[in-house]
């Protein structure tokens, strides 16, 4: 028995089945944008807005900065990702901002349990996305008291 010949239109149907069935690089084959490049799309999109939100509401905003929480006991074992951190120009205190791409995605357990102890006991910054205005190991308290502003897309 001979083996099947793949011919042009052979290969763009096979493409096409594999762009049904979710494969993004056969997507992009075809011209066809699959559900996660949509996805990946409409989120990029949505941070940009969240961006402009927050360079607006706030002075010194940054994206994406890691905070380390303070507790009653020293610092917690695990790192908050904060999608935006600048201070409020009315009292100079650090504003967190959370976007959320839905209105019923929740915080994460490290955001759930984080955010209270920056609330209540400021927090260390980690690694370099703080600077220039919030320096990594930055352990000073001026974070305690920070408000978190959570974001959502509709």
């Amino acid at each position: 028995m001979r083996p099947a010949v793949r011919t042009k239109s052979s290969r763009a149907a096979l493409r096409s089945e594999d762009a049904v069935a979710g494969d993004p690089n056969a997507a992009a084959e075809t011209g066809q944008l699959s559900q996660i490049q949509l996805n990946a799309q409409n989120g990029a999109a949505f941070q940009a807005r969240v961006a402009n939100y927050g360079a607006d509401k706030f002075e010194n905003f940054l994206e994406e900065v890691s905070i380390r929480p303070n507790t009653e006991d020293g610092v917690a074992d695990f790192r908050v990702r904060v999608d935006g951190l600048g201070a409020t120009p009315e009292t100079e205190a650090l504003g967190l901002l959370d976007a959320k791409s839905s209105e019923t995605a929740p915080l994460t357990a490290r955001q759930a349990e984080g955010y209270p102890l920056i609330q209540q006991y400021g927090g260390t910054i980690v690694g370099n996305n703080g600077l220039p205005h919030y320096p990594a190991g930055n352990k000073n308290s001026s974070n305690r008291g920070a408000n978190y502003y959570t974001i959502r897309s509709s």
